[in-house]
């Protein structure tokens, strides 16, 4: 039997969902190869080192980066308000 190899493709648009995404695409390879040692609980460490897994990761941080720098920038008003 052969097993066509699956692909998937997700996209996020808040941490919560990328957190979510990757704990997902985690747990997908851990099932793929925990179906080469079924009789295991959890995969040797040695097994997931060698089992070859093909990941491409664009994680664009700017939004979080500029509502940081935004929110710096709204203390710093504040502060000096204060004073």
């Amino acid at each position: 039997m052969t097993i066509e190899p699956p692909r998937y493709e997700w996209t996020a648009s808040t941490a919560r969902e990328a957190l979510t995404v990757l704990e997902a695409a985690k747990k997908l390879i851990e099932a793929h190869v925990m179906s080469l040692e079924p009789d295991r609980i959890y995969p040797r460490a040695e097994l997931l080192r060698m089992t070859p897994v093909g990941l491409h990761l664009e994680l664009d941080l700017s939004a979080a980066v500029q509502a940081v720098n935004d929110r710096q920038i709204v203390n710093e008003i504040q502060a000096a308000s204060d004073n």
